[in-house]
């Protein structure tokens, strides 16, 4: 995967209990990820500091979880590092 960030803007409605392979491929290339609240992926990803969440449904705060997760990218990819 050569993305720096991966956007998983899915509402948690159609994910509240399921994973999709691009989640699951961020988490292989230990990718930062940036994903709505109120989702099994946001829960479990949540944790581990390598996640920017973003309010569901709230396009105001996927803007914002973006421009956090680009101002903080570094420190977002070591954390989602296994040895991070």
């Amino acid at each position: 995967m050569r993305a720096d960030l991966v956007l998983c803007p899915n509402r948690a409605c159609g994910f509240r209990s399921a994973l999709s392979g691009v989640y699951g491929e961020a988490i292989a290339c230990a990718k930062p990820i940036v994903i709505a609240s109120g989702s099994l992926r946001a829960e479990r990803i949540a944790p581990y500091g390598s996640s920017v969440v973003f309010d569901d449904g709230s396009s105001g705060s996927l803007a914002k979880a973006i421009r956090h997760a680009s101002e903080h990218l570094r420190g977002l990819t070591e954390s989602a590092r296994p040895d991070g």
